[in-house]
């Protein structure tokens, strides 16, 4: 009787172990700032300070270079310019980078309809034709690209500036690749909480039964599904890469089992159980070990 409640309660187990080995990483907020991830929130704030950084020392420049060559109109835009770049970067609005993962990308306006800084000065003077049409044909392009835009170069002469002081304008924005790590290991969670599940089920489940066949495509259809998880972020490094070996792991032990279910299916009748097919009646063991070094990962051992 021991040895059966142990039959039923350790696969539970096994599917506890494997779902909170991967919450750990989302809910140990230090492990993850130890390896400089940010929260979402974390990463905005410092984002928008960047980029105040950087357009206040294009502010400086721009009140530093000499306007002896400009004419009055062209002094006046100038002054004008200045003062809506300072109020553009004290709203602290700016664009975002959401195509370009782990590259500094430049967006005239980005998906939300929010303007650059240089976008903006020429909106905000009657322009708008200009932004919209550099919008929809060279978004990312840096300004030292569209020397040949005439509109825009006219628009810059009038303005009182040179294509050098609009670069110089112009930042770049970072892609925020923490959202989507935290959305990949909350997705390897679950994955790995149903996989978890159909391991325990399948472990626990009669042999005998009439629907033990859906345990083996649970199986198959949790661990292809993991594989697949793992295997879209293989190329990466660092934590990532190892909750994408973890991914992979345990989604090959899944499709193993459910195979393996479905193999007692079609097999013999005395099959009854994987435990009954070893002689002996004894609870399966699956054991996680952590793995601590230069590559930290986890050590699966499953013993039928």
């Amino acid at each position: 009787m021991k040895n059966n409640n142990w039959r039923h309660a350790g696969p539970l187990l096994v599917g506890a172990t494997i779902a909170l080995s991967m919450l750990l990483p989302v809910v140990q907020r230090p492990w993850l700032a130890t390896r400089g991830l940010r929260s979402s929130l974390d990463w905005q704030q410092h984002e928008v300070a960047r980029i105040r950084e950087h357009l206040a020392g294009a502010e400086r420049a721009l009140q530093s270079g000499s306007t002896d060559q400009l004419s009055v109109a062209q002094r006046t835009a100038r002054s004008r310019n200045v003062e809506l770049l300072r109020e553009y970067r004290e709203r602290g609005l700016f664009p975002r980078n959401i195509d370009f993962p782990h590259e500094a990308m430049p967006y005239f306006v980005d998906d939300r309809g929010v303007p650059c800084a240089m976008a903006y000065l020429i909106a905000r003077s009657g322009r708008v034709d200009v932004v919209d049409r550099i919008k929809t044909t060279q978004n990312n392009a840096h300004i030292m690209d569209l020397a040949t835009d005439t509109e825009l170069v006219q628009w810059l002469d009038a303005s009182g500036f040179t294509l050098a002081e609009a670069a110089r304008i112009q930042p770049e924005y970072i892609n925020d690749t923490t959202p989507s790590y935290s959305k990949y290991v909350l997705t390897s969670a679950i994955t790995s909480l149903v996989n978890g599940g159909s391991i325990a089920w399948t472990f626990s489940r009669d042999r005998t039964s009439s629907s033990h066949h859906w345990d083996g495509v649970l199986g198959l259809a949790a661990g292809g599904f993991s594989i697949g998880l793992g295997a879209t972020k293989l190329d990466e490094e660092g934590e990532i890469h190892t909750v994408a070996v973890w991914n992979t792991a345990v989604g090959a032990v899944s499709a193993f089992i459910g195979g393996y279910a479905l193999f007692l299916h079609n097999g013999p009748p005395k099959a009854a159980s994987l435990f009954d097919r070893q002689g002996y009646d004894r609870p399966a063991a699956l054991s996680l070990v952590p793995m601590f070094g230069a590559v930290p990962g986890f050590r699966l051992t499953l013993t039928l």
